[in-house]
């Protein structure tokens, strides 16, 4: 199946079943990022149900999370074609990114059942780093994203560039204190 057949197929979903279509384009880029944290740069002996685990987050909670924080920040804001984008970077980047990491680093733990103190000593080692990565690749990505990007293949160009900063993610979630 060629490339444009592909695509043509993903917009059909995505009109049909806006939410579904992205949940499970993120839980694919999610695992494709774990895939590669494990064999590249990890190069440990590859886990399946690590893999699944850091999938079923994208499935179930990021990529839903990410379609209506989309569609509700897109209607929050108005203002001209310069205002507008960057008032909506400055209030993802505030609200939206924090929440995430936080929420990634937490689910992480969850999957491997730490206990309260485990979850404690990872998030207090492992977040400040994670969210400091963070604003240095989003900002940008989020401007050319809300200013160029219809709302409906926003979460497609987040996924685009999240296979990257999932691999770095799910290496982060996982590497040993």
């Amino acid at each position: 199946m060629s490339f444009g057949k592909l695509w043509s197929a993903y917009l059909t979903q995505l009109k049909k079943h806006p939410t579904r279509t992205q949940a499970v384009s993120t839980a694919v880029i999610m695992s494709t990022g774990d895939v590669v944290a494990q064999n590249v740069v990890e190069r440990q002996d590859y886990s399946l149900t690590r893999t699944l685990k850091f999938g079923t987050i994208g499935l179930i909670f990021v990529g839903p999370t990410f379609h209506h924080w989309y569609k509700f920040i897109d209607k929050l804001f108005i203002g001209t074609q310069i205002s507008r984008p960057l008032k909506m970077v400055a209030t993802d980047m505030a609200i939206m990114s924090p929440f995430m990491v936080f929420s990634i680093i937490g689910l992480s733990g969850f999957t491997k059942r730490w206990s309260v103190e485990e979850a404690k000593h990872c998030l207090a080692s492992k977040y400040v780093p994670a969210i400091i990565a963070n604003y240095k690749l989003w900002p940008t990505v989020q401007l050319i994203n809300f200013t160029f990007v219809p709302v409906y293949l926003r979460v497609m160009v987040v996924n685009f560039v999240a296979l990257f900063w999932n691999t770095y993610l799910s290496y982060v979630t996982q590497s040993s204190e």
